[in-house]
Order: structure tokens, then sequence, then C-alpha cells
């Protein structure tokens, strides 16, 4: 059973991909609503943002000042972890933010904090039909931050905070960046292949469905405390590739044999372990070809039902994505 969402949301990583579409969501439902911001913005009408960043404590309280809810969604994203500098600044911010933020909302009386976690905290990041009690492992430093994210959530839990962790998979939308976009570019260029018999399935989530299903988990009493979010169905890879070129109004990538592009890997790699971006690397790879897909029914049992909006924000984020 949903309440109506009339009081004040206090919003971190608002101009984030998943966070601007949960912010024009909530606008148009005519919430109030307080963003955290590095820099200063105009205020919109219900919307005030607050100048800060995690590691202030006193711009945290003024974020959660009267606020009843809260949504963290700001994070230095798995990539952007090259050096050992990128890496301790991510954990100031990733963790240590996490913590900083949950406090303050404890100490504030918030009513319900939604955290965001990641699909990248399932053991091998492969699997099909992955639930919220799969195995987790934290495989890469980017993992074991959000495990660490996912355990202050647990302590906060403990002492009398609400507490929901959310598991977004790979999530597209018009801006998108990383992963998809470097997708999206080897396939207008015509350097992405599909292997010979290979077409592993995989779990993607449309932005607002990511903001759709937050929304959700605000207003719904009784919840778990964790959710995977994707959406509804997860699709062959192949196939979806095959759309998104015909979409863009390209050429279909082209099927090449497991041991060309093995081939081709270990001939980029000096070039890649000299800093240099390569189209394609052994982590890549593995992608192309291992599937990873996860269970959305305890989402579902909430009474969450997915919009239909996939298609709509999918050509957006393709027509975004043109040179």
């Amino acid at each position: 059973m949903n309440e109506t969402l009339t009081r004040t949301i206090a919003i971190t990583g608002g101009s984030g991909l998943i966070g601007s579409h949960l912010l024009r969501r909530l606008q148009h439902g005519g919430e109030s609503l307080r963003v955290l911001t590095r820099t200063p913005q105009p205020e919109m009408l219900g919307t005030k943002y607050i100048v800060g960043d995690l590691g202030d404590p006193a711009s945290l309280g003024n974020l959660v000042l009267g606020a009843t809810k809260v949504v963290h969604l700001a994070g230095i994203a798995h990539t952007s972890l090259l050096t050992e500098q990128c890496r301790l600044r991510a954990h100031a911010i990733n963790v240590d933010g996490t913590q900083r933020l949950l406090e303050v909302a404890g100490e504030a009386g918030v009513e319900r904090v939604i955290v965001a976690s990641s699909a990248h905290v399932y053991a091998g990041q492969s699997g099909v039909g992955l639930t919220e009690s799969s195995l987790t492992r934290g495989d890469s430093v980017y993992a074991e931050m959000k495990l660490a994210v996912e355990a202050a959530a647990a302590d906060a839990r403990s002492k009398g905070l609400d507490v929901v962790v959310i598991r977004p998979c790979i999530t597209y939308g018009p801006g998108v960046r990383f992963n998809l976009a470097s997708l999206m570019s080897a396939i207008r260029r015509g350097y992405y292949f599909h292997i010979s018999g290979v077409d592993p399935v995989r779990s993607f989530l449309s932005a607002d469905t990511a903001a759709a299903a937050i929304i959700h988990l605000l207003a719904t009493h009784g919840v778990d405390c964790t959710y995977n979010i994707a959406d509804r169905d997860p699709v062959h890879l192949v196939e979806w590739v095959n759309e998104l070129a015909d979409r863009m109004q390209v050429r279909r990538p082209r099927t090449l044999p497991m041991g060309v592009l093995r081939a081709v890997v270990g001939f980029l790699s000096p070039v890649r372990m000299m800093g240099f971006p390569v189209p394609l690397s052994p982590e890549s790879l593995n992608k192309l070809t291992t599937s990873f897909s996860l269970d959305v029914c305890a989402l579902a049992r909430t009474g969450f039902l997915w919009p239909s909006t996939s298609d709509k924000i999918l050509n957006e984020m393709l027509e975004a994505s043109r040179p």
C-alpha cells in the first residue's frame, strides 16, 4: 500500500543518469525536494539546492533538515578507479560519505533512506536470475566499496534507521557514459563484434524505470532491505545489440570466432598497459561472453509496475549519442 509523497525528500547524485530522471519525476509530481550539489544551481519551484559534498557534515545536515526521506545516489563510478589516488578519493566519497550521510540522517530522524549499491557486488559478475540472496563478493575495488556501503546500511539499520539498499545493473538513458557509451561508439564505428556460438543473457535498466522504482520504494510500507533493480525481462545480447545497430541505421556487427578475438585482446594488452584506451580488453571480452541477469521478483512483490517508457528512453539515448 502506497502513501502519497507530500513531504520533503533529500537527494544526492541528482545530476547523474538515474538522479536526473528521479528529479524530473518528483518535480512533475510537485514534491518538495532538497538536492545536494557541488556548485550553485538556480532554484526551481519546490526544489532547494544545497551546496556541499559528502565530506562535509554541515552541508549534509542542511540537506536532511526537515526531510522525511533521503535518496543517496551520489558516488564515483567503477570506470574511474584508474590510480591509487582515484581509489582513495572514491573510497572517501562512496564509503565514508555514505556512512556520514547515514549518521546525519539518523540524527535528524529521517523516516527512510534509499542507498544505491550495485549489481557489481554479485560474485563473478555472472549467473542467470540472480536473487538478492545470491553470493556476493568483492571481486574488484568497486565491488568491495559497494559491499562496504551495504555494510554501513546494515549497521544504520541495526541502530533503528529504515534503510533500503538497491542494486541497479547497467543503466541506459540519454547522457549515458562509460560502458554503454563505449558500446554505442563501437557499434557505430564497426569495431564491435559478436562471437560465434555465444549469446549471453544480460539485464539492463532504463533510467526512468530506476527512478520509478525508487519513488515506489520510498512510499511503500513493509519493504525488504535489499532489491535488485532492472528492466522486467533480461535480453539476449546479440539481439539487443543488433536492435541498437538497426536504430542507429548502421550495419549490424559481424561475427568472429572466439580465437580471433582472444588474439586481438592479447595484441592490444601492451597498449592498454601503457594507459591508452583500447576497443577490446579482457574485461569487455568477458562481458561479451558471460550471462549476467537479475531476478526482480522481490521488487514485483511490492506491487511495483514497470513503466512503459523503456523504448522511449532507449531512443532518447541513441539520439543524444549521435556524433
